[in-house]
């Protein structure tokens, strides 16, 4: 199925998408450091693997969409459901933006609609997981920092809008004083 955002067109891939695919993202080494296989170093290789991709959809369980920039008509990335646990109403998602597209919140607008086609399905608080992490990750280098943050609150807006959580603060908390010790014991001695 597909899913729209403002921005973002999520949908099935097609083979005129390999062109896009290899100039925005599987030819460059830094997209791909992290993800389960180099740099593509021709165009043919993405055609292939976009191929095998596409026989993958007669498989309904399977979710691999395109991110398509509906500025551009183009794809700059993907995003799938890598593996699905319904025995524990889970999914784990995986992703890839072009580096041109790095920091303007396209990843997060693009999980927000994984997220909500998950509700849909009704898998479960469990397959949001990803979504959470996504949401809290630049939170847990801000707030263990600030010691009058008191609470977190996700709100349907922080999901579905992309709205911060909302921070409770207390003035009146102090600051806990951790003392951190480490053993001085050094290597063992061995004596023949």
């Amino acid at each position: 199925k597909t899913l729209e955002t403002d921005r973002l067109i999520l949908r099935r891939f097609c083979s005129s998408d390999a062109e896009a695919m290899f100039r925005n993202w599987a030819s460059d080494p830094l997209v791909t450091t992290y993800l389960t296989w180099p740099a593509h170093k021709d165009a043919s290789l993405t055609a292939s693997i976009m191929e095998s991709w596409i026989k993958k959809y007669e498989d309904p369980a399977y979710y691999n969409w395109a991110i398509e920039w509906k500025e551009a008509g183009e794809v700059i990335g993907d995003i799938s459901v890598v593996a699905l646990h319904e025995e524990v109403e889970a999914a784990d998602i995986g992703y890839c933006l072009g580096r041109a597209w790095w920091g303007q919140g396209i990843m997060p607008e693009a999980l927000r609609a994984v997220a909500r086609k998950t509700i849909e399905r009704k898998t479960g608080a469990r397959g949001l997981r990803s979504i959470m992490e996504e949401i809290l990750t630049p939170l847990m280098y801000e707030v263990p920092s600030d010691y009058t943050v008191e609470q977190v609150t996700i709100t349907p807006e922080t999901v579905e809008k992309g709205e911060p959580p909302l921070l409770t603060y207390n003035p009146d908390r102090k600051p806990v004083k951790i003392k951190i010790t480490t053993s001085r014991k050094r290597g063992r001695k061995d004596t023949a």
